[in-house]
């Protein structure tokens, strides 16, 4: 088999051989120094470490997040009880300070006995004069 040669013009008018089996360097094309490589695998491991630590932080975060949830859950169910006895509690009051209590109680615990007629004081026109006067001085008692 024999290669032939064949007369192509490129741009600028330049000849140029075609060969099958050879490959013609291109412009796009450049060789990459060990030193470049180098510096790029240095760069990916800095992005990808950067990236590592970014995903621990925040799996961290939310680790605190989860725990101070758990803690406010607590509390929050701790005031739930605490206004219920509270409740309980403001039932029980009421129900102890409620009229009928207090007299049935004054009656079979104390032996009280209800008033038969009540009394009303009035006030007189000259009250608020005698008030404000100073009672008389005490006498000595003689022994």
């Amino acid at each position: 088999m024999t290669a032939r040669v064949t007369d192509h013009r490129g741009a600028g008018g330049a000849v140029a051989p075609v060969l099958p089996f050879v490959a013609r360097r291109r412009a796009d094309l450049a060789v990459v120094t060990e030193r470049r490589r180098a510096i790029r695998l240095r760069v990916g491991l800095g992005v990808l470490g950067g990236v590592f630590v970014a995903l621990f932080l925040v799996a961290g975060a939310a680790t605190c997040i989860v725990g101070q949830q758990r803690q406010l859950d607590s509390i929050n169910r701790r005031i739930a009880a605490e206004q219920d006895q509270s409740q309980t509690l403001g039932a029980q009051l009421a129900e102890l300070q409620s009229p009928v209590r207090v007299t049935r109680d004054a009656a079979s615990i104390l032996g009280m006995i209800p008033a038969p007629t009540p009394v009303y004081l009035e006030p007189r026109a000259d009250d608020d004069a005698r008030a404000a006067e100073e009672p008389p001085a005490p006498t000595a008692a003689v022994r």
